[in-house]
């Protein structure tokens, strides 16, 4: 489980996805990832992928012992609802500084989410070395899943539909 750090306050509420709890409302964080991590185990019973869901919860959120029983079965609640769906986690990487043109990619991507619906985790990285360790010499500069899909200019909100849905 390799987890890039979120870089701001904005990014890492980006990551944060609120589920019911024994009826309170919580926020969990990275559960997409989980979500994603549990289905390409390779777990088939239900209780081994429970305990690694919670497992996984625990890992980046606080899971008050009391409430355990409680957060295992609204995750995996939750789990079973978007697997059903069988929706993809799209994972989408916005690398650049902080400029400008880093902005109105990272705004630009955010309405191509939204236009196409995709369910999506949307990651800012900053970080210059992280930049550079992706192989990235030109920001602003788009992964999607991995794939490096633009670098050096701004792509508008039609492309990045285009990469989202292909």
């Amino acid at each position: 489980m390799n987890r890039d750090k979120p870089c701001c306050a904005a990014e890492a509420m980006r990551r944060i996805r609120r589920i019911s709890v024994g009826g309170t409302v919580v926020g969990l964080s990275m559960l997409e990832q989980i979500f994603q991590d549990v289905a390409g185990a390779d777990l088939s019973r239900d209780t081994d992928i429970r305990s690694e869901l919670i497992r996984q919860v625990k890992v980046y959120n606080y899971v008050p012992k009391p409430a355990e029983k409680s957060y295992a079965d609204a995750v995996f609640e939750e789990y079973q609802k978007e697997k059903k769906r069988g929706v993809k986690m799209v994972k989408i990487e916005v690398l650049g500084t902080g400029c400008m043109k880093c902005k109105r990619l990272l705004k630009n991507v955010e309405k191509a989410v939204k236009e196409t619906g995709i369910e999506s985790e949307i990651v800012k990285i900053e970080d210059i070395n992280t930049i550079m360790d992706r192989g990235v010499m030109l920001t602003p500069a788009l992964i999607i899943d991995g794939e490096l899909k633009v670098s050096g200019r701004v792509a508008d909100v039609k492309e990045i539909s285009g990469y989202l849905t292909e």
